[in-house]
């Protein structure tokens, strides 16, 4: 599973940068930063976010506004944990933690397992399946197979 941060308003909406595991950003205002946002509430350096083996973590960087997740102020020291589809508040620009998988069958079936907070998911795929940054599956386990379902609802395989 990739990981995105898209941006959900301003003049970089629906732009995703990528997040694969040990990468990490700074965030603010500075053009030396990894993410520069043109936000006058946002800070030079305004935050970090790191993928790491446990999760990904964000952590203010002493940010004038504060740094928000889902409308809790970060900690600069302790930082916070976030989860896919949880939403960062930099100045008045948010952004949106999104997962993005992409499944090729390597034969007749891949397995594939997915951890998720602490919940294993293990699915079986006979065939290519995208889904996007912003699109949302919802997995419901049946008694032989696993069923994807679109943010809508309506079963996708």
């Amino acid at each position: 599973m990739r990981l995105w941060l898209v941006v959900l308003n301003g003049p970089f909406r629906g732009h995703a940068f990528g997040l694969p595991p040990g990468h990490s950003l700074v965030i603010g205002k500075d053009a030396a930063a990894h993410l520069s946002l043109p936000d006058p509430a946002a800070s030079r350096r305004h935050c970090h976010v790191r993928h790491q083996d446990d999760g990904v973590w964000v952590r203010d960087l002493h940010s004038d506004n504060g740094t928000w997740l889902n409308s809790v102020c970060v900690d600069a020291l302790l930082g916070c944990q976030m989860r896919p589809d949880d939403v960062l508040r930099i100045g008045r620009t948010e952004l949106r933690l999104s997962a993005v998988v992409v499944v090729e069958p390597l034969g007749p079936e891949t397995q594939v397992t997915a951890t998720i907070g602490n919940q294993t998911v293990v699915a079986m795929f006979r065939e290519r399946l995208n889904i996007q940054p912003d699109e949302t599956i919802r997995l419901s386990p049946q008694v032989e197979r696993v069923c994807l379902f679109d943010k809508a609802g309506k079963r996708i395989n």
